[in-house]
């Protein structure tokens, strides 16, 4: 009896001297920080009404900076089956902008043109489309995306990053 009643006492101490190490955790590593990141608060989303708001936060994000002398439109889509759009923003010439997006797999495009007519008929029945396109290419081949990255492009004479346009594209 006496010898069970040792086993049961030993067991005990040892729950609590457990549980107490297990809920103070370990002092010296800091917590990890979740990251997020804004979207500016004037993005102009031409196309809501068919691919929906841009996320207001994210815990990753890209970042375009257009020093060309035309507007572009930056759609970001989803590197599946399907492209989904992840986001899109009109950015006027010398503007910037970010697009928050959830960590994942990610390919960016871009048209550039003059004068933003929000009125003309664009492809695929969508309204809203550049008087004139001059160029349209690739901001950034499919990327995986982790929590906490800002990815930063600047759109150039609009070839990005020294990409060549494309002729052929999944932009819209």
């Amino acid at each position: 009896m006496g010898t069970i009643l040792f086993v049961i006492l030993a067991i005990a101490f040892l729950v609590i001297v457990l549980t107490f190490f297990v809920k103070s955790g370990n002092t010296n590593t800091p917590a990890p920080q979740k990251r997020t990141f804004q979207a500016s608060p004037d993005q102009c989303q031409p196309y809501e009404q068919v691919y929906g708001r841009n996320l207001k936060e994210g815990a990753c994000a890209v970042s375009i900076q257009n020093v060309s002398n035309l507007s572009i439109l930056v759609i970001i889509r989803r590197d599946n089956a399907d492209g989904e759009v992840a986001g899109h923003v009109l950015i006027p010439r010398g503007g910037e902008e970010t697009i928050c997006l959830e960590p994942g797999t990610y390919q960016g495009f871009f048209i550039s043109g003059d004068q933003w007519n929000p009125r003309k008929l664009a492809k695929r029945g969508m309204v809203g489309a550049f008087q004139s396109v001059k160029s349209s290419g690739v901001v950034f081949a499919p990327i995986k995306i982790p929590a906490g990255i800002l990815l930063p492009y600047i759109i150039k004479e609009t070839i990005v990053s020294g990409l060549s346009p494309v002729s052929q594209n999944n932009i819209l």
